[in-house]
């Protein structure tokens, strides 16, 4: 569930906001760089999985005084619980091969189909596995760029996918967009370090449609690794900032279960 953490913005005008937000049981905080805050018009869990939007604080308090980013950009988290027979490793060769298929990229198309999407390149810097991709399929958002990165990390027995999503229109590089987004996934994970358990659950059973947990990638050497559920943002919804989308690297496709579940880490 969503829950709220004491961190709120003071304001002197406008209405308080949140600068950050404790969700996945108490296990993961969701906290941005200065200048974004919690969207809690767009912030809500689908299923069983937490989707946080951060955008401008000074456009959600309505206090032109605020912190601002300095950037248009709206930011996206959503975390899933991973299955607790498999670990994440950012580093697993078989992660760029899968989203560079058909299968990775319908988890990364809003529409589901691959046809949508076009990865450009993905990579792992740390613990982190990162995806820059465009995404033809209408976005959740008005106004939303096609293209934008995407950040897939592990968090405390739950794996995160971070996003930052560029506005039409808003000159940012693709290169400050990506250390936006590392600057975002750094702070969660700083954020939540000692918070919940490291003991990993298993995902309560959610339906299809939604997409959900985590689930085993079939590998060469014949072990697995995970990748993980899909998040889509929820419809309707319009954010205070402005975003972008992920891709990946070309490779032999893995055998992979359907990608529904992949559908609600990426959205």
């Amino acid at each position: 569930m969503v829950s709220g953490c004491a961190d709120f913005l003071a304001v002197s005008r406008g209405i308080p906001v949140q600068m950050q937000v404790t969700v996945a049981d108490g296990s993961v905080v969701v906290a941005g760089p200065r200048g974004f805050c919690v969207d809690p018009k767009s912030t809500r869990t689908v299923g069983n999985v937490p989707f946080v939007m951060m955008g401008n604080c000074a456009a959600i308090s309505g206090d032109g005084r605020a912190p601002q980013p300095g950037i248009e950009a709206v930011l996206t988290a959503t975390v899933a619980t991973l299955d607790p027979n498999f670990t994440f490793d950012s580093n697993d060769p078989a992660l760029p091969i899968f989203f560079e298929g058909d299968a990775g990229r319908a988890a990364l198309s809003r529409a589901g189909d691959p046809r949508t999407v076009e990865v450009i390149e993905s990579f792992a810097r740390g613990p982190v596995f990162y995806v820059h991709a465009r995404d033809t399929s209408p976005a959740p958002v008005d106004n939303i760029d096609e293209t934008h990165w995407r950040a897939i990390f592990e968090v405390n027995g739950r794996v995160v996918s971070a996003s930052v999503l560029d506005f039409k229109g808003s000159a940012l590089s693709p290169e400050r967009s990506l250390n936006v987004l590392t600057r975002f996934a750094n702070r969660i994970r700083a954020q939540s370090v000692g918070r919940g358990t490291e003991v990993r659950v298993a995902a309560a059973p959610v339906p299809v449609a939604l997409g959900g947990q985590l689930r085993p990638l079939p590998r060469p050497d014949g072990r697995s690794a995970v990748v993980p559920a899909v998040q889509v943002a929820p419809p309707g919804n319009r954010p205070v900032a402005r975003p972008s989308a992920p891709a990946t690297p070309k490779a032999i496709q893995p055998a992979f279960p359907p990608i529904g579940f992949l559908r609600r880490l990426f959205g």
